[in-house]
């Protein structure tokens, strides 16, 4: 009856070392059935059915992923700091709103250095850039420290 069993899963692509501990836990289930079976038959297909069970419980249980433990959050992680940056960013977002378009084109461009064709288009581009960012640290000072009046003056 083993063997037949056995074929049977092989066919149904069972891998082999799953296949002995699902025959044997079904040969135990079958030992301690209350009930009986009317033939060998029946037993069989009863033994095959369980078996077979056994062998896709035991790939859902390989597949399932396990997560392990929840990691500790930083203690580098200071919610103080974090909305200090936040704040920092909501700044420095206000002040580009401040620049002119060229200005924040520059400073927004993350590829203008390797967008320009010689060197003085590249150098022309970094001195825009250098400027700008100037011009966003004066409007970002500005408004830190509460003396911005809405008015563009400065470099």
């Amino acid at each position: 009856m083993a063997k037949r069993v056995r074929r049977t899963l092989l066919r149904r692509r069972a891998p082999p070392e799953i296949i002995d501990d699902a025959l044997q836990e079904a040969a135990l289930r079958a030992w301690s059935r209350a009930e009986g079976f009317d033939d060998q038959e029946g037993m069989v297909r009863w033994v095959t059915v369980v078996a077979w069970h056994q062998v896709i419980a035991e790939w859902r249980r390989q597949a399932r992923v396990e997560p392990g433990a929840i990691p500790e959050r930083p203690a580098s992680d200071d919610p103080a700091k974090t909305v200090e940056d936040r704040l920092g960013l909501e700044v420095v977002i206000e002040g580009l709103a401040q620049l002119n378009d060229v200005e924040r084109a520059v400073i927004l461009s993350v590829a203008a250095d390797g967008a320009a064709s010689d060197s003085a288009d590249r150098a022309r581009t970094k001195m825009r850039r250098l400027r700008a960012r100037q011009h966003l640290a004066v409007v970002v000072g500005r408004a830190d420290s509460g003396a911005w009046d809405g008015d563009r003056t400065g470099p």
